[in-house]
């Protein structure tokens, strides 16, 4: 027998499969509490939790749950939860002695920094440095190009436009509170003895067993073993930028069982001209990025193939999502739709041997 849940956690995704006896939790959420009350309800027990990449409605919930009283055998993390951390420890103080040399005057020179609201500096590069460095760097440049621009906010990455010919730079919002909430996380695993599994993002379909014991696939990352800091700042920025860029997507399979498929936020650039291969019957695959308007998660419902598939959408409705491509679906559920006036449900689905069973209501997003 199989089981799945879809964990109201309000705002994210927080998926639960059980299956032999063992519980594998797939991300935990943007609330701190919800995750570790919902999964404390169910087991006592997690095989594995695994977050799919550092966006904050995916990992928030990871801190209190392991300090809660369910018991957590192994966490698979992205190695840049290690990396973030491992800077933070090692490299901290001389950053912050590099940042009072720096010029931070945020006029129309373009500055990069990360900075609280209480003007703590962790992270900075001024215009000279920019063109030295990111701009003038042809492997930076053409990373630099593809990023995305956010404006100024609190606690966030400051971004000044610098026009470059026939174009701006363009870099995302990095938010220092949740930086230190990765920190904090590696440093409660490790006070728990937790065993911790880095996985690392690859860019073509993978299809790796990361536990033998657990009928679960990367299909685009893989285990690494050693972590090590950022080299400088700006490779540094570079990374802490790619957060939907490089989740991992996830296959459940097992030659008795439908598949299930955790999207997460990827669009799954990884395939590249590829389709995955055929879904078994009835197998569960989780909305990418909640069911997002985005045109790359939009095109994933085309490269997914099967028979009698059930979509499984978390998080809340806003304007941009659920997308059309999922609303034409015909089993769906959500956490969060119309059908549950009261606030968000957890969504419960049995494998019987031949298909699902659910008190659930069908999705009825419009």
């Amino acid at each position: 027998m199989i089981k799945f849940y879809a964990l109201p956690v309000k705002e994210g995704d927080s998926f639960l499969l059980q299956h032999n006896e063992k519980s594998i939790l797939v991300d935990t959420g943007k609330d701190a509490k919800e995750c570790k009350i919902l999964c404390g309800s169910i087991t006592e027990n997690l095989d594995a939790v695994i977050i799919t990449h550092y966006d904050a409605d995916h990992v928030n919930g990871l801190y209190e749950l392991i300090n809660s009283n369910v018991k957590i055998n192994e966490l698979w993390l992205p190695e840049n939860f290690g990396r973030i951390s491992k800077t933070l420890r090692e490299k901290k103080n001389s950053v912050l002695q590099y940042i009072t040399k720096t010029n931070t005057n945020l006029g129309s020179n373009l500055v990069i920094a990360v900075q609280s609201h209480m003007g703590q500096l962790l992270f900075s590069m001024d215009e000279v440095e920019c063109e030295t460095k990111l701009f003038q760097s042809g492997n930076i440049r053409e990373k630099a190009n593809n990023l995305l621009f956010s404006d100024q906010r609190d606690d966030s990455i400051i971004v000044r436009r610098m026009p470059l010919p026939g174009h701006y730079a363009r870099l995302n919002c990095i938010n220092i509170t949740h930086i230190q909430i990765i920190d904090d996380i590696v440093k409660a695993a490790e006070n728990k003895n937790i065993h911790i599994r880095w996985l690392t993002y690859k860019n073509e379909i993978m299809h790796n067993q990361i536990d033998n014991s657990l009928d679960l696939f990367g299909l685009n990352c893989e285990q690494v073993n050693q972590i090590s800091e950022y080299s400088d700042d700006d490779e540094a920025l570079f990374y802490l930028t790619q957060i939907n860029k490089e989740s991992f997507v996830f296959l459940f399979e097992n030659k008795d069982m439908p598949n299930v498929l955790f999207s997460a936020d990827s669009g799954f650039q990884f395939l590249g001209k590829k389709k995955l291969p055929q879904l078994k019957n009835y197998s569960i695959i989780t909305a990418p990025h909640h069911g997002s308007t985005d045109k790359l998660n939009r095109n994933v419902y085309t490269l997914v193939n099967g028979i009698n598939l059930i979509y499984i959408r978390s998080d809340k409705l806003s304007p941009k999502r659920p997308c059309s491509e999922y609303k034409q679906q015909n089993n769906k559920y959500c956490t969060y739709c119309n059908t549950n006036s009261k606030g968000p449900v957890q969504v419960e689905l049995t494998f019987d041997g031949e298909t699902w069973v659910t008190n659930n209501m069908l999705c009825s997003c419009i």
